[in-house]
């Protein structure tokens, strides 16, 4: 991975710590925890969407990665922490099983 992206991966880091203690009534009302999964989701989504230097984009495999990411975290969040750990591990054998994935990976 080339050094820049680490560069960026801790700002963004550094920025969600900020955020996380200059914003806290925001993330603490009715509006904080929706706003946390649609970051979640657009975060995972780019990130599992970039195929690497040289590799097509491809969008479909990241909005699969950040549905996943968003359906597992909203239900620990909004139920139990051990269901939601449950979803995200079966949805992900589920997803694993699909011709969808086993493309991206002979790329």
């Amino acid at each position: 991975m080339p050094w820049w992206m680490h560069v960026i991966g801790f700002l963004l880091g550094v920025a969600g710590i900020i955020a996380g203690i200059v914003f806290r009534p925001f993330w603490l009302s009715d509006w904080g925890m929706p706003t946390l999964l649609l970051i979640l989701f657009v975060g995972t989504a780019v990130i599992c969407g970039y195929g690497g230097p040289g590799k097509p984009l491809d969008p479909l495999f990241g909005l699969a990665c950040g549905c996943l990411m968003m359906i597992g975290t909203g239900v620990a969040l909004y139920s139990h922490p051990i269901i939601g750990l449950a979803t995200i591990f079966g949805l992900g054998y589920l997803g694993s099983k699909t011709k969808f994935v086993k493309n991206r990976h002979k790329e």
